[in-house]
């Protein structure tokens, strides 16, 4: 592996490039999100409230490092009020997840002849049961949200605690609930949203497909999207902060399994995780920092604090 060879460097530009692109997309898809809600933000700020919380999410678990640090910077850079960027970024959370689950199955059932050879049927049935789980509490949110408001004092305490500190404890706070959640139930919007997502899982793939080029590996498209995604979402499912360790381990199984040698693999697994945080380390790290030390930001911390 020469690094300063020409393919070397080119493929690696390529990849920066791609995920750079990535990133402008989900600029875009924040922004469209906070318009659903009546804020309006530029796409320049938006750009930087994705690179920082995006650097954000790399270092919090579970994926607090948005819910937290998306208000703050939301906040810094465009005023928006914290309760309606929560909002948005709750909406993001949930999407994403449903995505998720959907790409794993997806993965499951079609990748079956590549890296999911040894997949038994019954994980395919789990992860289908808990798709469509997910899809019905979606969908029927509103029932069963009434259903746990009227029969409340069947559940333990702590469970009431944790209704009334989200305000699901009663119909009032559902039926409010509901009306903010209307605005992303716009068609338009969804086919919008959902085209920013479509296009961010065809791209992103190619990141992992030009820095196996620039370690002399060539692969197929179709292998990258596999290895990328499946090691992506496992990475997220697993709650660890940008799913390090677990990520890492299965696009190198997965770059092994495709008979690239292990030196190689690693090589490849290491190259691809720095291509994909450069951008956020070099962009996001200032623009978090600065935030950081704003005294409206601070203040804000201190209100928000419980």
């Amino acid at each position: 592996l020469d690094i300063y060879s020409t393919g070397f460097l080119f493929n690696v530009a390529v990849a920066l490039l791609v995920n750079s692109l990535a990133i402008v997309i989900f600029a875009k898809r924040f922004q469209a999100v906070l318009a659903q809600l009546g804020q309006s933000i530029s796409s320049l700020h938006s750009f930087f409230i994705t690179n920082s919380v995006q650097l954000a999410s790399y270092v919090a678990p579970l994926g607090t490092g948005a819910l937290i640090s998306k208000p703050l910077m939301t906040y810094f850079y465009s005023k928006v009020p914290v309760k309606k960027t929560v909002l948005a970024v709750f909406f993001e959370q949930i999407f994403t997840l449903y995505w998720d689950l959907f790409l794993l199955l997806s993965l499951l059932v079609f990748g079956s002849g590549a890296f999911f050879e040894g997949v038994q049927a019954l994980t395919v049935v789990v992860w289908l049961s808990i798709l469509l789980l997910f899809t019905f509490s979606l969908t029927q949110y509103e029932k069963i949200l009434f259903f746990i408001a009227d029969n409340g004092e069947r559940y333990p305490g702590i469970f009431k605690k944790i209704l009334v500190k989200f305000r699901l404890a009663d119909r009032k706070d559902i039926e409010s609930l509901k009306l903010q959640l209307s605005a992303f139930l716009n068609k338009r919007f969804l086919l919008r949203y959902s085209f920013y997502i479509v296009s961010i899982i065809v791209l992103l793939p190619l990141t992992l497909y030009f820095t196996s080029r620039s370690c002399g590996v060539e692969i197929m498209y179709a292998s990258a999207f596999i290895g990328y995604w499946a090691s992506m979402v496992l990475g997220r499912l697993s709650g660890l902060p940008g799913g390090i360790g677990v990520r890492d381990i299965s696009m190198g199984a997965f770059l092994i399994y495709l008979q690239v040698p292990a030196p190689d693999a690693a090589a490849i697994t290491v190259l691809n995780r720095l291509v994909v945080t450069f951008q956020y380390v070099v962009v996001g790290a200032p623009l978090l920092t600065k935030a950081m030390k704003d005294v409206s930001v601070i203040e804000l911390i201190k209100r928000y604090k419980g």
